[in-house]
């Protein structure tokens, strides 16, 4: 069913003429509020237990930082900290500030006119996207926004988002690791396409609205839990992986290749080693790669498995039958009986009923013609009538067999 936004109420979206009256005292943040955020910025700091790092500014953003507020608005709180000037690898550090900001918003539900305060880290080098934000620290607008009501394409964002929701949807048809590197490439698609929007629009960009559209229908952590539950599975120790699961980490496990930032070389190696699903290990080999086994002397190879590619193209050995030597054998083997299922034929001693007497030495008047089938009767070959080279060996009939058999696709 097709996504539909009837208006920006649906969205969490609505306009006030005025900034939230409980925190702002015409332009400027109200003063008990102010030091009561900056009370709880530099708690959480000297909570870190690390005295380098320090805020060069705190600020206040969002949409209490703006005219689109509610009744159920955060209170976006940034520390703005200047991780260049730490000397400490950036990655780490991210990861150690976020994993510290997540677990302080956890552990505390601090209110302040009943709206939630909510802590980020945000790095002074990198660019915040937002039309309202103001400086704590200073007591003065940053990017003071606009009161103008602006205009939202809607339906352009319900196109957006609806075909994100369909890509998330699709994931469940995935194994897990083809489902685990879709899910975050979709995750970075989408990051990327709410920045463009933002740095172009702003928050009222249709990307960003299809972002919004997204996380309000339950999608982005949909997106999360696909790639969770598919991270788990992966390296799940007792699970059994299957081909396609093996061929990918093996890929992964290679020195030089680009692996997701949460896949780790050791983890790679692990998984391409690991233990396979029985359908997986009882999977007979095709056609192509019987013949390749048979005609290399080294499998696996790349001459083979090129080999392989090129015959599964039809480029190659379309007339090679896949047991040249138990085919002669059963070949040899059919005598006895008459009939293109019995044993072979004499051509030169046809048995009045329209067929042909078995081939046997005997008393008959010609030297008999053999042949595999009554069928091969009809066309005597080079002589002009059955019998006149009925003498061939064997060995040539082998090689008329070979001519026939194995001639080159």
């Amino acid at each position: 069913m097709k996504i539909r936004i009837n208006n920006a109420a649906d969205l969490g979206l609505s306009f006030k003429d005025s900034f939230h009256p409980d925190f702002w005292e015409g332009e400027e943040l109200n003063g008990d509020i102010k030091d009561r955020l900056l009370e709880i910025a530099n708690k959480f700091l000297a909570e870190l237990k690390m005295p380098l790092i320090t805020a060069d500014d705190i600020t206040l953003t969002g949409s209490i930082a703006n005219y689109n507020w509610n009744d159920k608005s955060d209170i976006d709180l940034h520390l703005i900290i200047d991780f260049e000037k730490l000397n400490i690898e950036n990655d780490l550090l991210k990861d150690f500030l976020n994993l510290k900001r997540m677990a302080w918003n956890k552990l505390h539900d601090i209110k302040i006119k009943g709206h939630d305060v909510e802590i980020y880290i945000q790095d002074k080098n990198e660019p915040h996207h937002s039309t309202g934000v103001y400086s704590i620290t200073g007591d003065k607008w940053i990017n003071k926004p606009d009161a103008t009501k602006p205009s939202l394409d809607l339906d352009a964002a319900a196109e957006k988002a609806d075909a994100l929701m369909k890509d998330v949807d699709s994931l469940e048809r995935f194994e897990a690791a083809k489902r685990y590197e879709i899910a975050i490439s979709l995750q970075e698609k989408i990051k990327k396409m709410r920045q463009i929007g933002l740095e172009k629009d702003g928050v009222y960009s249709t990307e960003n609205l299809a972002f919004k559209t997204l996380r309000r229908n339950g999608y982005m952590k949909k997106l999360l839990d696909f790639k969770n539950n598919a991270y788990d599975e992966m390296y799940s120790l007792d699970e059994v992986h299957s081909d396609k699961q093996r061929r990918y980490m093996c890929a992964m496990a290679k020195p030089n290749a680009k692996r997701p930032t949460s896949l780790s070389l050791a983890q790679a190696q692990e998984m391409c080693s690991g233990p396979m699903k029985e359908a997986d290990k009882k999977k007979k080999d095709d056609r192509c790669t019987r013949i390749a086994k048979r005609k290399y002397d080294v499998w696996p190879s790349a001459y083979a498995s090129g080999a392989v590619v090129k015959c599964r193209q039809g480029k190659i050995w379309k007339g090679v039958k896949e047991n040249v030597e138990e085919d002669l054998k059963k070949w040899f083997a059919r005598q006895g009986e008459k009939g293109s299922k019995g044993g072979w034929v004499d051509c030169n001693a046809p048995d009045g009923k329209g067929g042909y007497k078995e081939c046997a030495q005997g008393d008959r008047k010609k030297k008999p013609a053999c042949r595999p089938t009554p069928s091969a009767c009809k066309d005597p070959g080079k002589g002009k009538k059955w019998g006149k080279k009925s003498n061939e060996s064997q060995d040539r009939i082998y090689k008329l067999f070979i001519d026939q058999e194995l001639k080159p696709g």
